[in-house]
């Protein structure tokens, strides 16, 4: 019984040191899913846009945006049916991502929203390059750039962050 319990001490202090290194794995973990979900919703939207023949977009479902963390509160991707940049009445909402985690921002220049036509271009044409950036607040670590070029594809690359 002495051996267990000096076995059980031993494995607490153990843990005790190591748990707080898993902190800075976590973020990174946390920030690489959300730099794939982005992904995931912009191939969902631009196959949408070419499959239905009508503008698909993503952006963030409320009015309000708070400047370098756009889609913080979550973003959704819609059928434009008019065309408007705006999630109307009646427009299907095709999918539909959660707020992200604290301690991690999703910035979208450019009012926040992201379309593309029915070819799969990128809106409004001729268009620029969009930018988006994922990054954790913590100072220092390191954070995603997503680019969504003309033509529509979107990659994704390792980015310092504020």
């Amino acid at each position: 019984m002495i051996e267990l319990l000096v076995t059980l001490s031993i494995l607490a202090v153990i843990l005790m040191m190591a748990v707080p290194s898993f902190g800075p794995t976590l973020r990174s973990n946390r920030l690489f899913a959300v730099q794939s979900e982005v992904m995931s919703s912009l191939a969902l939207a631009r196959s949408e846009a070419a499959k239905r023949g009508v503008p698909v977009g993503v952006k963030a479902p409320g009015a309000s945006v708070a400047s370098g963390n756009e889609w913080g509160t979550g973003w959704s991707v819609w059928v434009d049916s008019n065309a408007n940049g705006a999630i109307d009445a009646g427009e299907p909402v095709l999918r539909a991502h959660e707020p992200l985690v604290a301690g991690l921002t999703l910035s979208v220049p450019n009012n926040g929203v992201i379309e593309f036509d029915a070819h799969g271009f990128l809106l409004p044409a001729p268009s620029p390059a969009r930018q988006l950036k994922a990054c954790s607040s913590t100072s220092g670590a390191p954070g995603y750039q997503i680019t969504v070029r003309p033509n529509g594809l979107a990659d994704s690359a390792s980015a310092a962050c504020p």
